[in-house]
């Protein structure tokens, strides 16, 4: 089973609440959700869930000057309508969250690989990781404090909340297992960040053995 891409979402907010909830919906089978979250320095996200299920923090880039970046993921999100619910130390500041979905993902083992990375001032910005399965996916959450950020070498724009803070991904499987990489620019060379992971394939199982397909 390839995977596909099943749902984006987004949303955003700056008041003195400490939570942010967007609605997401998922369908499909052997589902994996991936949340790129973004707020100021002077907070922090403290978790995130999907449907009152905790989901699971990859990695996180938090820079000295201004912004932080976050990757979570869950496995085999419920199926429907239900909302991702983002909590911050703090409120009346910014956070903001892109979410995707996809469908014919492996139930174990996510995410496959991950990588952060920085640049305090480039025109572009480039972050690979080293998958382990075959026909993998990359993906990729994009931040740049004051310019539009936009998709280099082999990278998809997926889904934008601003400009300036993007949700990428490969558009397709990476094969074989090695070092891949996604690119974003800018113009004129402004601070980047990257937070990126690869999601794993569902791999049907062998005569006689299961790996249990999520309907």
């Amino acid at each position: 089973m390839a995977l596909a891409v099943d749902a984006t979402s987004k949303g955003y907010n700056s008041d003195a609440g400490t939570t942010l909830t967007v609605p997401h919906t998922c369908s499909g089978s052997n589902r994996v959700l991936v949340v790129t979250a973004a707020c100021q320095k002077e907070t922090s996200v403290t978790g995130i869930t999907y449907n009152g299920v905790a989901m699971t923090l990859v990695n996180s880039y938090l820079t000295s000057t201004y912004n932080k970046l976050y990757s979570y993921i869950l496995v085999a999100p419920a199926t429907g309508t239900h909302d991702i619910v983002l909590t911050v130390a703090n409120g009346g500041k910014f956070r903001g969250l892109i979410a995707a979905s996809y469908t014919g993902a492996a139930q174990s083992g996510q995410p496959d690989a991950n990588n952060t990375n920085h640049t305090p001032s480039a025109t572009s910005l480039t972050t690979s990781v080293t998958t382990v399965a075959d026909n993998s996916w990359l993906i990729l959450g994009g931040f740049n404090e004051n310019y539009d950020i936009a998709a280099g070498t082999d990278t998809t724009v997926r889904e934008t909340l601003f400009g300036n803070f993007k949700l990428f991904d490969s558009n397709g499987a990476k094969s074989p297992p090695g070092s891949y990489s996604l690119q974003t620019t800018v113009s004129p060379a402004d601070e980047i960040i990257h937070v990126m992971l690869s999601i794993a394939p569902y791999v049907a199982p062998a005569a006689g053995k299961s790996q249990g397909i999520i309907i």
